[in-house]
Protein backbone atom coordinates (compact mmCIF):
# COMPACT_ATOMS: atom_id res chain seq x y z
CA UNK A 1 0.00 0.00 0.00
CA UNK A 2 1.31 3.31 -0.64
CA UNK A 3 1.67 5.78 2.30
CA UNK A 4 -0.83 9.05 2.13
CA UNK A 5 1.07 11.96 1.62
CA UNK A 6 1.23 14.37 4.03
CA UNK A 7 2.00 18.13 3.27
CA UNK A 8 4.88 19.35 5.21
CA UNK A 9 4.93 21.42 7.72
CA UNK A 10 7.37 24.12 6.83
CA UNK A 11 4.80 24.23 3.43
CA UNK A 12 1.72 24.48 5.35
CA UNK A 13 3.13 27.65 7.58
CA UNK A 14 4.15 29.55 4.26
CA UNK A 15 0.65 28.93 2.69
CA UNK A 16 -1.09 30.01 5.72
CA UNK A 17 1.04 33.01 5.66
CA UNK A 18 0.97 33.85 2.65
CA UNK A 19 -2.87 35.29 1.83
CA UNK A 20 -2.57 37.91 4.73
CA UNK A 21 0.93 38.65 3.35
CA UNK A 22 0.48 39.06 -0.27
CA UNK A 23 -2.50 41.08 0.19
CA UNK A 24 -0.49 43.26 2.76
CA UNK A 25 1.39 44.12 0.13
CA UNK A 26 -1.25 44.01 -2.24
CA UNK A 27 -2.46 47.58 -0.12
CA UNK A 28 0.94 48.99 0.36
CA UNK A 29 1.38 49.32 -3.21
CA UNK A 30 -1.85 50.64 -3.87
CA UNK A 31 -0.89 53.36 -1.83
CA UNK A 32 2.03 53.49 -3.50
CA UNK A 33 0.58 53.90 -6.78
CA UNK A 34 -2.11 56.40 -5.55
CA UNK A 35 0.89 58.94 -3.52
CA UNK A 36 3.49 58.63 -5.85
CA UNK A 37 5.46 57.72 -3.55
CA UNK A 38 5.67 55.62 0.42
CA UNK A 39 8.12 57.60 2.56
CA UNK A 40 8.70 57.18 6.19
CA UNK A 41 6.62 60.48 6.49
CA UNK A 42 3.54 59.26 5.05
CA UNK A 43 3.73 56.27 7.42
CA UNK A 44 4.22 58.39 10.93
CA UNK A 45 1.90 61.05 9.56
CA UNK A 46 -0.89 58.99 7.62
CA UNK A 47 -0.66 55.50 7.80
CA UNK A 48 0.05 54.27 11.51
CA UNK A 49 -2.21 57.35 13.19
CA UNK A 50 -5.25 56.05 10.81
CA UNK A 51 -3.83 52.44 11.16
CA UNK A 52 -7.55 51.21 11.84
CA UNK A 53 -8.54 52.51 7.96
CA UNK A 54 -5.47 50.61 6.60
CA UNK A 55 -6.48 47.42 8.69
CA UNK A 56 -10.08 47.61 7.15
CA UNK A 57 -8.60 47.86 3.57
CA UNK A 58 -6.37 44.44 4.30
CA UNK A 59 -8.96 42.51 5.75
CA UNK A 60 -10.81 43.56 2.52
CA UNK A 61 -8.59 42.33 0.33
CA UNK A 62 -7.81 39.25 2.49
CA UNK A 63 -11.57 37.88 2.76
CA UNK A 64 -12.06 38.36 -0.69
CA UNK A 65 -8.49 36.59 -1.42
CA UNK A 66 -10.29 33.71 0.65
CA UNK A 67 -13.69 33.87 -0.92
CA UNK A 68 -11.96 33.49 -4.10
CA UNK A 69 -9.80 30.54 -3.26
CA UNK A 70 -12.37 28.50 -1.36
CA UNK A 71 -14.26 28.85 -4.35
CA UNK A 72 -11.54 27.92 -7.42
CA UNK A 73 -8.77 26.34 -5.38
CA UNK A 74 -6.50 28.29 -7.90
CA UNK A 75 -4.73 30.66 -5.48
CA UNK A 76 -2.75 32.34 -8.63
CA UNK A 77 -6.73 33.50 -9.42
CA UNK A 78 -7.14 34.71 -5.78
CA UNK A 79 -3.85 36.56 -6.09
CA UNK A 80 -4.54 38.59 -9.11
CA UNK A 81 -8.17 39.11 -8.31
CA UNK A 82 -6.81 40.73 -4.97
CA UNK A 83 -4.44 42.95 -6.72
CA UNK A 84 -7.22 44.29 -9.24
CA UNK A 85 -9.37 44.85 -6.70
CA UNK A 86 -6.90 46.92 -4.66
CA UNK A 87 -4.89 48.56 -7.34
CA UNK A 88 -7.40 48.78 -10.31
CA UNK A 89 -9.00 52.58 -8.80
CA UNK A 90 -5.63 54.30 -8.28
CA UNK A 91 -4.64 53.13 -12.11
CA UNK A 92 -7.68 54.10 -13.82
CA UNK A 93 -7.61 57.02 -16.49
CA UNK A 94 -10.15 58.64 -14.33
CA UNK A 95 -7.90 58.43 -11.59
CA UNK A 96 -4.71 60.16 -13.10
CA UNK A 97 -6.84 63.04 -14.97
CA UNK A 98 -8.00 63.80 -11.38
CA UNK A 99 -4.84 64.03 -9.76
CA UNK A 100 -3.19 65.95 -12.91
CA UNK A 101 -5.64 68.57 -13.28
CA UNK A 102 -7.50 69.31 -10.05
CA UNK A 103 -5.81 67.30 -7.51
CA UNK A 104 -9.12 64.71 -6.60
CA UNK A 105 -8.44 61.61 -6.02
CA UNK A 106 -10.87 58.56 -7.49
CA UNK A 107 -14.49 59.15 -6.27
CA UNK A 108 -16.64 56.30 -6.69
CA UNK A 109 -19.33 58.49 -8.65
CA UNK A 110 -16.49 59.14 -11.32
CA UNK A 111 -17.87 55.88 -12.55
CA UNK A 112 -20.38 57.54 -14.06
CA UNK A 113 -17.95 59.68 -16.22
CA UNK A 114 -15.32 57.32 -17.75
CA UNK A 115 -16.40 58.11 -21.03
CA UNK A 116 -14.43 61.64 -20.79
CA UNK A 117 -11.43 60.12 -19.22
CA UNK A 118 -9.55 58.87 -22.23
CA UNK A 119 -9.63 62.71 -24.45
CA UNK A 120 -8.75 64.35 -20.98
CA UNK A 121 -5.97 62.24 -20.07
CA UNK A 122 -4.03 62.42 -23.51
CA UNK A 123 -4.84 66.21 -22.94
CA UNK A 124 -3.11 66.22 -19.95
CA UNK A 125 -0.55 64.44 -20.79
CA UNK A 126 -0.62 61.58 -18.43
CA UNK A 127 2.14 58.52 -18.54
CA UNK A 128 2.53 55.72 -16.45
CA UNK A 129 3.96 55.86 -13.27
CA UNK A 130 7.47 54.07 -12.09
CA UNK A 131 5.26 52.87 -9.43
CA UNK A 132 2.96 51.22 -11.64
CA UNK A 133 5.58 49.20 -13.67
CA UNK A 134 7.16 47.97 -10.54
CA UNK A 135 3.45 47.11 -8.66
CA UNK A 136 2.63 45.11 -12.15
CA UNK A 137 6.23 43.37 -12.02
CA UNK A 138 5.42 42.32 -8.18
CA UNK A 139 2.19 41.33 -8.77
CA UNK A 140 3.22 39.25 -11.35
CA UNK A 141 5.74 37.47 -9.11
CA UNK A 142 2.97 36.56 -6.43
CA UNK A 143 1.04 35.18 -8.81
CA UNK A 144 3.84 32.98 -10.04
CA UNK A 145 4.86 32.10 -6.02
CA UNK A 146 1.26 31.69 -5.13
CA UNK A 147 1.26 29.15 -8.53
CA UNK A 148 4.03 26.96 -7.11
CA UNK A 149 3.15 27.53 -3.68
CA UNK A 150 -0.42 26.33 -3.75
CA UNK A 151 0.55 23.43 -6.57
CA UNK A 152 -0.01 19.85 -5.61
CA UNK A 153 -2.89 20.79 -2.79
CA UNK A 154 -4.90 18.37 -1.31
CA UNK A 155 -8.09 18.23 -3.52
CA UNK A 156 -11.53 19.06 -1.27
CA UNK A 157 -14.92 17.88 -2.34
CA UNK A 158 -17.84 20.27 -2.95
CA UNK A 159 -18.92 20.62 0.59
CA UNK A 160 -16.12 22.12 2.36
CA UNK A 161 -15.46 24.56 -0.86
CA UNK A 162 -19.29 25.81 -0.29
CA UNK A 163 -18.83 26.08 3.15
CA UNK A 164 -15.57 27.89 3.08
CA UNK A 165 -16.48 30.34 0.18
CA UNK A 166 -20.40 31.01 1.99
CA UNK A 167 -18.03 32.26 5.00
CA UNK A 168 -15.61 34.11 3.54
CA UNK A 169 -18.35 35.84 1.58
CA UNK A 170 -20.52 36.35 4.17
CA UNK A 171 -17.55 38.25 6.02
CA UNK A 172 -16.52 40.15 2.72
CA UNK A 173 -20.26 41.16 3.01
CA UNK A 174 -20.57 42.06 6.22
CA UNK A 175 -17.35 44.52 6.53
CA UNK A 176 -19.06 46.15 3.32
CA UNK A 177 -22.70 46.70 4.49
CA UNK A 178 -21.57 46.55 8.56
CA UNK A 179 -18.98 49.03 8.54
CA UNK A 180 -17.89 50.67 5.41
CA UNK A 181 -21.41 51.37 4.48
CA UNK A 182 -22.41 52.55 7.84
CA UNK A 183 -21.46 56.12 8.72
CA UNK A 184 -21.87 55.68 12.24
CA UNK A 185 -19.14 52.43 12.78
CA UNK A 186 -16.94 54.12 10.63
CA UNK A 187 -16.76 57.23 12.81
CA UNK A 188 -16.75 55.51 16.03
CA UNK A 189 -13.49 53.53 14.83
CA UNK A 190 -11.68 56.94 14.05
CA UNK A 191 -12.84 57.49 10.11
CA UNK A 192 -13.85 60.93 10.35
CA UNK A 193 -15.64 62.24 7.08
CA UNK A 194 -14.23 64.91 5.22
CA UNK A 195 -17.07 65.83 1.97
CA UNK A 196 -15.14 68.99 1.05
CA UNK A 197 -11.23 68.02 1.20
CA UNK A 198 -11.02 64.51 -0.83
CA UNK A 199 -7.94 64.33 -1.38
CA UNK A 200 -7.00 65.14 2.56
CA UNK A 201 -9.68 62.68 3.03
CA UNK A 202 -7.66 59.75 0.53
CA UNK A 203 -4.42 61.32 2.28
CA UNK A 204 -5.66 59.97 5.69
CA UNK A 205 -7.58 57.01 5.44
CA UNK A 206 -6.33 55.44 2.10
CA UNK A 207 -7.47 54.50 -1.13
CA UNK A 208 -9.84 51.82 -0.36
CA UNK A 209 -10.96 52.86 2.80
CA UNK A 210 -11.83 56.24 0.87
CA UNK A 211 -13.69 54.54 -1.99
CA UNK A 212 -15.74 52.27 -0.10
CA UNK A 213 -16.57 54.70 2.64
CA UNK A 214 -17.71 57.19 -0.06
CA UNK A 215 -20.20 54.90 -1.98
CA UNK A 216 -22.52 55.96 0.67
CA UNK A 217 -22.27 59.47 -1.17
CA UNK A 218 -23.27 57.61 -4.71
Amino acid sequence: MNAKKHTPLSLHGLRLLFPPLATLGILFLTEWIARGSLTGETFTQYIFPHAEAYLLAWAMLFLSWLAVDWLTRFAPLATLLAAVLGCERPTTIEEKKRLALSGEPFLPWDLMQVSEAAGVAAAAGIHIQTSMVVSIVIIVLLVVVSFFLYRGRQKLNWKPRVAGFLASAAATCGLLFGVFLQPAVTQTIGIVPDAWMQDRYYRYYGVITSFLTNLTNL
